[in-house]
């Protein structure tokens, strides 16, 4: 992974735009960021300015600038660092089962209000390509990372043990939660933490048959970076100061 993103800030009367490079295209957030506030009503204040919400790819190539680009010095990406211990949601729905976790984009910030049907999602999986392990649907919305491609700590764990950094890049919830090069950036921000990150997820048993839909955060930890796969929409804990961005259309 290039270490020295490209990235340009381009600051209006009304916006200023975080202009990154994604994949083989650019794409602009506007800044600053929405917040403080509970999922759904963080993903609400997107899309009432028009704005569309970001995938977690998406939001991994601007996280990536705000450590790594030419101008990550830029008071706009020094505040993206500053409020990550507060916090960003990641716009995807998980659906934790005995087989693995399926994930999904949400565009319209619905977290846990509609449920979703397993065999709904292996039909839109099916046809998809496997990445590591993990399955996706041709238009990349819908994931599936068995749980074999995750690490376990134990039975309804909500933390899947320490990785790596190296190790954090390669871990199926962390690929279908932010696509395969949008891991490695997550990971390459990881490595400037203290302590290695964590994965917060559940390990339900095969003899289980729960299905347990909740919605994922990025955040710090106690010095190490964390992805939080495991959290209620309307969880009123600390994650209710947490933040995300918007993309200009």
């Amino acid at each position: 992974m290039n270490k020295n993103t490209k990235a340009r800030i381009e600051r209006e009367d009304k916006i200023t735009k975080l202009i990154v490079s994604h994949e083989d295209k650019e794409i602009a957030f506007a800044h600053p960021p929405f917040g403080k506030g509970l999922y759904r009503e963080v993903g609400e204040q997107i899309l009432v300015h028009n704005l569309r919400i970001p995938s977690g790819d998406e939001l991994a190539s601007l996280l990536h600038a705000a450590y790594f680009s030419d101008k990550s010095d830029e008071p706009e990406f020094k505040n993206i660092r500053d409020i990550i211990p507060f916090h960003i949601w990641v716009f995807n729905r998980n659906l934790w089962t005995n087989k693995g976790v399926y994930v999904i984009q949400d565009p319209e910030a619905k977290g846990r209000s509609e449920s979703l049907n397993e065999n709904e999602l292996e039909k839109m999986l099916k046809n998809g390509e496997k990445i590591n392990g993990v399955r996706f649907s041709k238009d990349r919305k819908v994931k599936f990372a068995p749980t074999g491609t995750y690490r376990h700590a134990g039975t309804y764990s909500t933390r899947l043990q320490d990785h790596t950094p190296e190790q954090f890049s390669k871990d199926g919830f962390i690929i279908a939660t932010f696509g395969k090069e949008g891991a490695i950036k997550i990971a390459e921000i990881a490595a400037q933490f203290e302590e290695n990150p964590y994965i917060h997820g559940y390990n339900i048993s095969t003899t289980d048959h729960t299905e347990l839909l909740q919605v994922s955060v990025l955040g710090k930890g106690a010095g190490y970076l964390r992805v939080d796969g495991t959290l209620y929409d309307t969880n009123f804990g600390m994650y209710r100061f947490s933040y995300s961005f918007g993309l200009l259309k």
